[in-house]
């Protein structure tokens, strides 16, 4: 284990809760769906960031609650269009 990410520590900064699925981004960095929030309420809508060292970056939420967090994959499409707009590129 390289390094262990306290639920408490997620909840303080983030008001997250329950970390589900991670994947690997491109610039490196971590993004996590949570299943709810601190207090118990499975709203699916919550994503952790974390960067490369497993420090809690920041956290990002949809605007409606997703079951199950199916919008996931949106939000990872949205990203990653985001990040190629930042480094000016294009794709088709």
């Amino acid at each position: 284990m390289y390094k262990y990410v306290d639920p408490k520590e997620i909840a303080d900064k983030t008001g997250l809760a329950f970390p589900h699925t991670a994947h690997c981004l491109a610039t490196g960095e971590i993004l996590v769906s949570c299943l709810g929030d601190e207090e118990g309420n499975a709203k699916g809508n919550g994503f952790l960031l974390l960067d490369s060292d497993f420090n809690i970056k920041n956290r990002y939420l949809i605007a409606k609650q997703s079951i199950f967090c199916f919008s996931f994959l949106s939000l990872l499409v949205i990203y990653h269009c985001w990040l190629l707009y930042q480094v000016g590129e294009t794709r088709t």
